[in-house]
């Protein structure tokens, strides 16, 4: 499997951060996913990632800027986080490799849970070097 995380820690801070907002490019193509703080796919050194993050909602939380992340529906993320199969639905599956850059900029809620939490994301299945790069990350 393919993972990836960044946490963050606030134990310091005069108040923990309640939201995350980040920009996320996926190129490549990678079958069976978990996105947007969805880590069923997110998997290191044997151990699930715990991120700390509430997967995203539609109706709850936001998505904009989206590019290519509708697979054959369009450029719309149509909500679901966790993925598992090579349909022309999977934004980031084979039969749309030639779309990419998929990207979109999230907000997200954290978890009740203090300490490090963050970002992360995971996958298996892939192939076309799939990759996943975050960027102009934010907590409030």
């Amino acid at each position: 499997p393919n993972a990836g995380y960044i946490l963050i820690d606030d134990r310091n801070a005069s108040a923990p951060w309640t939201r995350i907002r980040y920009d996320s490019d996926y190129t490549g193509y990678m079958q069976c996913w978990g996105v947007f703080g969805d880590v069923g796919y997110c998997v290191v050194g044997g151990a699930n990632c715990d991120i700390g993050l509430i997967p995203y909602t539609a109706g709850t939380d936001v998505i904009r800027n989206q590019v290519s992340m509708g697979g054959s529906g369009g450029a719309n993320f149509n909500g679901v986080t966790s993925v598992c199969d090579n349909l022309a639905t999977n934004f980031w599956g084979n039969a749309n490799t030639g779309s990419a850059p998929h990207r979109a900029t999230v907000i997200l809620r954290r978890s009740s849970r203090p300490g490090f939490s963050g970002i992360g994301t995971g996958g298996t299945c892939g192939g076309a070097g799939p990759t996943w790069q975050v960027y102009n990350v934010h907590v409030r």
